[in-house]
């Protein structure tokens, strides 16, 4: 990679951009990551590069028992709320694949509603837990890599997962491919505008550590860069929530000063985040354009 007074002769994968932005590094446990902006599309991304070793040591059985199956009553409780917002545009119920489903919670919801669901997953630890636990149909693979039939499901979610992929505008063309005609595309995304989440990323700058996904999230979006991205992969955009995570927000009493001190201050940037709209992240419906 290149780089000559702040720009690195880095592609955008939007909008094909050679020469990004440099706005400035973490030092991470890892290795150091660069976040860089498109001049053009205002596209935030790192410079991260993934293999599939570290893949598998990254969406390990302690971190979806961390994130996912520590909070399995939030979280289905969620997606339940979710699938009936889902249900409240699609008029009648069909073929679901969730991408990035993880241990299955959203497919799990799904199918008790009445939905035909399949799960796609990159994680062995995930996938057999789906399978074992939910009795649910996923595919260990990538979504490009399952080839399925063209215009074959109804629905396509991503909760979560778009910001992960090296090349999401690849993997929406497979969408649009597979997705029929007036199906509906949902991807909830977190919101780099959001004051909480831009003090989690210079957390993670000032102390090394990873305090926002900073080694898992290759891409940062705002509502308008997904919008944007999402119009150039054939879709257009027929509604926007802003939202906020679904997670316990209360201080442990046994928490270190320092901690409560930070935890007080999040709670502040969440109250001014909420009065003027920014709020964690976004969940986006999508048509074929």
């Amino acid at each position: 990679m290149e780089t000559v007074k702040g720009t690195a002769r880095y592609e955008c994968r939007n909008c094909g951009f050679q020469h990004l932005k440099q706005l400035f590094k973490v030092n991470t446990s890892n290795e150091p990551v660069w976040f860089f902006k498109c001049p053009r599309c205002h596209l935030v991304c790192t410079d991260l590069q993934i293999d599939s070793l570290r893949l598998k040591k990254i969406y390990s059985r302690e971190y979806f028992r961390e994130y996912y199956i520590k909070n399995a009553d939030l979280l289905l409780s969620y997606f339940k709320d979710e699938i009936n917002e889902i249900e409240q545009v699609v008029a009648n119920k069909g073929r679901l694949v969730d991408v990035g489903c993880g241990v299955g919670f959203f497919p799990k919801v799904a199918q008790g509603n009445g939905w035909e669901c399949t799960g796609v997953e990159i994680s062995e630890y995930a996938c057999n837990y789906g399978r074992d636990n939910f009795r649910l149909n996923i595919y260990q693979n990538d979504l490009i890599d399952c080839k399925f039939s063209d215009k074959s499901f109804k629905v396509i979610t991503f909760w979560d997962t778009l910001e992960h992929l090296a090349d999401p505008v690849r993997t929406l063309r497979e969408v649009n491919r597979i997705l029929v005609n007036d199906g509906l595309l949902v991807i909830k995304t977190p919101n780099i505008n959001n004051l909480g989440n831009r003090s989690h990323i210079l957390l993670s700058k000032l102390t090394k550590r990873d305090y926002f996904h900073v080694e898992t999230h290759i891409f940062h979006f705002t509502p308008k860069t997904l919008i944007n991205m999402l119009e150039r992969s054939g879709f257009k955009v027929t509604q926007t929530r802003m939202v906020n995570e679904p997670r316990d927000r209360s201080i442990p009493p046994d928490s270190s000063v320092k901690l409560k001190l930070w935890l007080l201050l999040l709670r502040l940037l969440f109250i001014i985040d909420n009065a003027i709209g920014t709020r964690e992240a976004m969940i986006c419906y999508f048509k074929k354009g």
